[in-house]
């Protein structure tokens, strides 16, 4: 075979190998927290609650009754791909007073979403996700 059939053969594996990748390196689907079974589901730039897991501890309970966080509302939003299996965007979160098990108030964190090379474990600010479906 000659020389520059062969490269040119490599060159579209490699190319073709890296589009196939960025193809699968997406944060779509649903994301389960693994230490309380919180699930997220992605849809292009938005991740909402599926479900808050259990146990539900106290502090979260209270935010949910003052209606901070709801199932089907977002917990992610504006993703955007960074490159290299990470993202930006923001990532709601409630501050709490652990002592009492009050929710003192809710915001949008600015956050980095990271990708394992596999696409099935996202690092977040809140903990590490495991990609169910």
């Amino acid at each position: 075979m000659n020389k520059k059939l062969l490269m040119g053969l490599l060159l579209l594996t490699i190319v073709g190998l890296s589009a196939v990748f960025a193809q699968q390196a997406t944060l779509n689907g649903v994301w389960e927290r693994a230490n309380d079974g919180r699930r997220i589901t992605v849809s292009g730039n938005i991740g909402v609650w599926t479900t808050f897991g259990s146990p539900l501890a106290p502090y979260d309970r209270d935010a949910i009754n003052k209606g901070w966080f709801k199932i089907g509302e977002p917990k992610w939003r504006n993703l955007r791909s960074t490159g290299n299996l990470t993202w930006s965007g923001q990532d709601f979160g409630i501050e709490y007073d652990r002592r009492t098990n009050v929710a003192l108030r809710s915001q949008w964190n600015n956050a980095t979403f990271t990708l394992s090379a596999d696409g099935k474990t996202l690092q977040t600010m809140y903990g590490t996700y495991t990609r169910r479906h």
